[in-house]
């Protein structure tokens, strides 16, 4: 590795320290320069700005899961009702399971997303997921009604409500720091109580 690669690593390292005690909006790149030994301009020789440096800190792990969502939400759209019913009622859903692994597997760069990242760009990351999520269920209403099923028609706001409920909620594993085997009974426990909703307001 080049000293520039590990300049740019040791940069990284200080700066999630300082991220992680004071949030973006109060971090200090002044601060991680000190600490280095540093100054400011040798900092931004490496990175533009604060937000380049905590970008590349939760970038791949925020666009992983993003697309790893967005992926399984586009194979989900083309499978039978019958198939999706299956998905929907099993005890564990594969896709949250898979998220809740990547978000393990990048456990402090979710939580300078979901705790620290007022300022950037990473602080609507939820909402992005919850428009991927509720523009298929509404998909997935219609096809159940063209392939007659009764089913009641739900509000895009309510559909957005709910789910924003639901992304938050998963998301609060990462908020209090959960072990993963409790987070893995917490989000299985949470998907049981949406499911049943969801059946509650679908259902004529």
């Amino acid at each position: 590795m080049s000293k520039g690669e590990d300049t740019k690593n040791l940069i990284l390292a200080y700066a999630k320290t300082e991220f992680m005690e004071k949030g973006y909006k109060d971090a200090s790149v002044r601060n991680v320069a000190k600490s280095m030994g540093l100054t400011t301009g040798a900092i931004f020789r490496y990175y533009s700005d604060k937000e380049a440096i905590f970008c590349a800190l939760v970038e791949d792990a925020a666009e992983l899961l993003y697309g790893t969502y967005r992926e399984t939400q586009n194979d989900f759209r083309f499978i039978s009702p019958e198939e999706k019913t299956g998905i929907i009622q099993a005890d564990r859903p594969i896709y949250l399971m898979r998220m809740l692994d990547l978000i393990y597997e990048h456990f402090d760069s979710f939580k300078l997303i979901i705790c620290h990242s007022e300022g950037t760009r990473y602080e609507k990351y939820i909402d992005r997921l919850v428009e991927i999520a509720s523009d298929n269920t509404l998909m997935f209403i219609e096809t159940l009604r063209k392939d007659g099923y009764k089913v009641k028609t739900i509000p895009a706001n309510l559909t957005h409500i709910i789910y924003s409920a639901n992304f938050t909620a998963i998301f609060e594993v990462v908020v209090h720091d959960m072990p993963k085997e409790e987070a893995v009974e917490y989000v299985t426990s949470l998907f049981e109580f949406f499911n049943s909703g969801w059946k509650t307001l679908l259902l004529k």
